[in-house]
């Protein structure tokens, strides 16, 4: 399973798995393991920019760093941890339910968004679903959403606000 994962740029991704870190450098064609970490499961990872680390939260091995330079050839990495779009733990009142899905995607929304729209997009850039917000819990079929990684997006009604969360559909 696929915990956390972030884009470094927009060919390199890393992602966080029950059995350690992995990266892409050509959008998901090629995966190999970051590092000499054991296989044990990494639950969270993060873009530390100031001092050009990918941050690594083990359950055995509390953390680990890998130096960007070793995962990104481009000079500047993208600050995923940081970005509108991207955020890890969004605060902004979105909760995925059920986490990871399988058939359904369940979301729990805070009032502000109810009004505004949500869409479903691949780790390639491609919106696979989308819809209006009605109320505070979101039930969705996830037939037709690309299996492994994608990205859930939310809208304020007036455009003012926007959320993203990435997901895992078996």
């Amino acid at each position: 399973p696929v915990n956390d994962w972030r884009a470094l740029d927009e060919t390199t991704w890393v992602v966080a798995t029950d059995f350690g870190v992995y990266q892409t450098s050509n959008a998901g064609g090629h995966w190999e393991r970051v590092g000499d970490m054991p296989f044990i499961p990494v639950f969270e990872l993060d873009v530390d920019t100031a001092s050009s680390q990918l941050v690594a939260a083990t359950f055995a091995r509390s953390i680990q760093t890998f130096p960007l330079d070793s995962l990104v050839s481009a000079p500047e990495p993208v600050d995923t941890s940081t970005s509108a779009v991207l955020a890890q733990r969004p605060t902004h009142g979105l909760a995925p339910l059920n986490h990871p899905f399988h058939g359904q995607a369940q979301f729990s929304l805070g009032r502000s968004w109810v009004g505004g729209t949500w869409e479903v997009w691949s780790l390639a850039g491609q919106r696979v679903d989308e819809g209006r917000i009605s109320g505070v819990k979101l039930a969705l079929s996830t037939h037709g959403w690309p299996r492994g990684g994608a990205l859930f997006v939310v809208r304020s009604q007036d455009g003012t606000q926007r959320c993203a969360e990435p997901i895992v559909v078996r």
